[in-house]
């Protein structure tokens, strides 16, 4: 642990970002320093832990091996994923701890995840967290990849448009059917009313206007 080492402005910068929301211990990991060193930097800078912080390690005592709560050091977000305690991690929560796929991933590269890594379930299971059910992916292409998961495959897209095409074959079927007597529209016209203003008075376009005339004239 280096001792006697001066902070640089980024490293201040980063003490003031991080010291409400983390605990000395783990700054003293972050910044290869003692915990005194923290916190007597943390006291000259003037910041304090936040409101949340406090609160949240006032609760350790529920989590930690000697509360009623405490589960062997795991705990189950609400989506499911699995997360081991490791106070030590530099990227833990308040509460001490990670989520076990990210530790997994990260064991068996050696290193820590980058902030743009994902770590994706194969399976889609959350709490399936094998190596082998692991793949470590870039924030955008993990995004990429569930967006496409979500489209249409082509022969899906297909029988929808055929199906479509059937239960519009009869147009008055389609939503934007308008049931409108055609030799009312010609009558309007035959008394010197513009085309758009027929349509502004029956609510229709000109495509609907025009169309149901020629279906008439073809019909007559």
């Amino acid at each position: 642990m280096a001792r006697g080492r001066l902070w640089t402005d980024k490293e201040e910068k980063q003490l003031i970002r991080l010291y409400p929301n983390y605990s000395n211990k783990r700054l003293s990991k972050i910044f290869n320093r003692t915990v005194t060193a923290i916190q007597h930097k943390a006291n000259r800078l003037k910041i304090n832990k936040s409101k949340k912080y406090l609160k949240e390690s006032k609760s350790e005592r529920f989590s930690g091996s000697g509360g009623a709560n405490w589960n062997g050091g795991v705990h189950y977000t609400g989506k499911g994923y699995k997360m081991i305690y490791s106070p030590d991690h530099p990227n833990s929560t308040a509460r001490g701890y990670v989520m076990e796929h990210r530790l997994v991933m990260e064991e068996n590269l050696g290193r820590l995840l980058k902030d743009d890594e994902i770590v994706h379930h194969k399976n889609e299971i959350k709490d399936d967290n094998r190596i082998e059910n692991l793949q470590l992916m870039k924030f955008g292409e993990h995004t990429a990849k569930h967006n496409k998961q979500r489209v249409l495959s082509a022969s899906t897209k297909n029988k929808m448009s055929k199906a479509a095409k059937e239960r519009f074959s009869d147009p008055t079927n389609h939503p934007s059917y308008k049931d409108i007597d055609p030799e009312e529209l010609l009558k309007m016209r035959g008394e010197g009313k513009t085309v758009k203003e027929i349509c502004e008075i029956k609510d229709i376009c000109k495509r609907t206007f025009y169309n149901k005339i020629n279906d008439y004239e073809e019909s007559a």
